[in-house]
């Protein structure tokens, strides 16, 4: 017997998305903690091992959490007319990328195809961009109302 899962409404799949970041925010200052360990160089007086496994812990978070979004948020917004079909293209998009991204920092930690110190940059960038995405999303969505109505947006 199969089970049909039910479409969550905007406000559990927000809901939803909000938890997840708190989840990748913790594991965002936990390499953010490792980095911290690094000598002034970028040479690692912490674990190497430590840093690649939680950059491979923050890309399966993410990946999962990208394809929560994709699988409840984006169809939701699509129909209810807040970001259309283009903008779910970009949020697809910006998934790519960002999945890309870690995906190729976990090579760079398991195949050392770059130094520590450029390791150490790049996973200092990635936490900042991280975090913007973050507060740009969660931004997007308290001006979203459940019925898909946009506050303050202009129909211009």
């Amino acid at each position: 017997m199969t089970t049909e899962r039910a479409e969550p409404t905007l406000g559990e799949a927000q809901a939803r998305v909000r938890a997840d970041h708190v989840r990748i925010r913790s594991l965002l200052d936990e390499l953010g903690s490792l980095l911290t360990q690094q000598g002034p160089e970028g040479a690692a007086t912490g674990s190497s091992k430590q840093l690649a496994e939680a950059i491979w812990r923050l890309f399966l978070l993410l990946d999962d959490h990208l394809a929560m979004e994709e699988r409840d948020l984006a169809p939701l917004f699509e129909r209810a007319g807040v970001w259309g079909k283009v903008q779910v293209q970009r949020l697809h998009e910006e998934h790519r990328q960002q999945r890309t991204t870690l995906l190729a920092m976990v090579d760079e930690c398991d195949g050392k195809t770059k130094g520590e110190s450029a390791i150490v940059d790049d996973a200092r960038w990635l936490i900042e961009s991280l975090r913007r995405d973050i507060d740009h999303e969660e931004r997007e969505f308290d001006a979203v109302r459940e019925d898909g109505f946009v506050v303050d947006q202009c129909t211009g």
